[in-house]
């Protein structure tokens, strides 16, 4: 019978570094990180390729498909993991879906913010964004877009911790270890401060 984790959410908007967090977290014994859009080709397969990522969870005709479908996928790969991390929670009715899930023993919500230039100069060396189109990302995650899938802002209010990814590894690391350290004990004996390596680079 397998182990009852603790599940770590992170949410946050496109470019914030929420894949920088999720790949410190995976530096933890016990702990194992999923990436919503690597589980993209299990669900969807080959039409995943000809579907934009932004656009992927609107191609589920009921409202929260994508993410039910999300959570199959990592409690069938999630092995004997004593936390998991999830990258990324956009609305909170995908966040109270969640919270039913018997298989796990809590769930935290954690935003992940950065300075705002900061995130557009990420994004736009990232993906070659203009401004125009991350306007039109944030519409979509706020749910200010004619879907009205998604709504950050209220989610937010809903966040347990907030890990602020704007300086350097150490300091985003530091704010990892610290919150692994609230979790009870039985979940995540390990509160030994690992150093990541300084030349991972920065995405989110």
């Amino acid at each position: 019978m397998k182990n009852k984790p603790i599940l770590l959410c992170l949410t946050g908007y496109t470019g914030v570094g929420k894949t920088t967090v999720k790949n410190m977290f995976a530096q933890y014994p016990g702990v194992k990180t999923f990436y919503t859009k690597d589980l993209h080709k299990i669900i969807l397969g080959h039409q995943a390729k000809k579907i934009d990522k932004m656009y992927i969870s609107t191609k589920f005709t009921d409202k929260l498909g994508f993410i039910q479908r999300v959570m199959d996928c990592v409690d069938m790969y999630r092995e004997d993991a004593k936390v998991i991390v999830l990258d990324s929670v956009r609305s909170t009715d995908e966040l109270e879906y969640i919270k039913t899930l018997p298989q796990y023993c809590g769930v935290r919500l954690i935003h992940v913010t950065c300075d705002n230039q900061l995130r557009l100069t990420r994004l736009q060396k990232r993906d070659n964004c203009d401004l125009k189109t991350i306007e039109k990302r944030d519409a979509i995650d706020t749910g200010k877009d004619n879907m009205v899938l998604f709504n950050m802002h209220d989610l937010f209010k809903r966040k347990d911790y907030t890990i602020i990814n704007s300086n350097s590894l150490e300091e985003i690391n530091e704010q990892v270890c610290l919150i692994l350290q609230t979790l009870p004990k039985q979940i995540c004996k390990s509160s030994k401060l690992i150093t990541p390596n300084n030349k991972e680079k920065q995405n989110g």
